[in-house]
């Protein structure tokens, strides 16, 4: 049987809701072919044996379904074995993405219910309270469990800043760092960390180890979150 490694966060692990497997097969022919080059055992946030876990974004989950049912025709000229690789791939992806646009949709008619549910205006500083002082939201120092894309388990974590407006990169955020010219965005969360890495999180990742409730205020429901800057 085979010993789960530790998960590891990195800068590409936290930055897409999309959790795929990638075996030693498909990653060989990835490493042929000169594509998809984040796609690593050695990048990998779960690593089992040699298949290695990846967070993508939704646009890369559809290059990698795009990928593998185009490779699936070039089968009689692919070694033996590659072929069936990618149908598995294309299925599990396809099966990610069915999933994350069912939750997405979701969420987002669970918002507009939200916003369309009349309620008193409690005034700024109440407002601004609620959100940041709860006694429910995690304070700096608490132990958690950190739920990933597609985790069964979570994994505990440490906070190390509370909850708030926090600086992240964000591929597809709308701003551009004047300092490392990357693009950014600006996200209600906390920033947790676990064996020396830190990064930013969501809310709705974090819960408590007895599983209490743990926040409740409302969170946002973006899911392209990345790791603090």
């Amino acid at each position: 049987m085979n010993k789960q490694s530790s998960p590891v966060p990195g800068p590409s692990d936290v930055a897409a809701p999309i959790a795929v497997k990638i075996s030693a097969v498909i990653e060989s022919e990835f490493k042929r072919r000169s594509i998809f080059p984040a796609l690593r055992l050695e990048r990998a946030y779960f690593r089992d044996g040699s298949t290695g876990t990846h967070r993508v974004s939704v646009e890369q989950a559809r290059e990698l379904l795009a990928d593998a049912k185009a490779m699936r025709p070039q089968g009689r000229s692919l070694p033996r074995g590659v072929p069936a690789a990618y149908s598995v791939l294309a299925k599990n992806v396809a099966q990610a993405l069915a999933e994350e646009e069912a939750r997405q949709a979701a969420a987002d008619d669970a918002e507009r219910g939200a916003r369309q549910a009349a309620a008193d205006d409690p005034g700024r500083d109440e407002a601004l309270k609620r959100m940041t002082v709860s006694p429910a939201c995690f304070s700096v120092g608490d132990k958690a469990l950190f739920f990933s894309a597609g985790a069964e388990r979570g994994v505990e974590v440490t906070v190390v800043r509370g909850y708030g407006l926090h600086t992240v990169r964000d591929p597809a955020g709308p701003y551009v760092s004047r300092s490392s010219g990357k693009r950014i965005n600006y996200l209600l969360g906390y920033v947790v960390a676990r064996s020396g890495d830190s990064w930013f999180c969501r809310a709705f990742d974090l819960t408590r180890g007895d599983c209490r409730p743990s926040h409740l205020c409302l969170v946002p429901s973006r899911r392209e979150a990345a790791v603090c800057c």
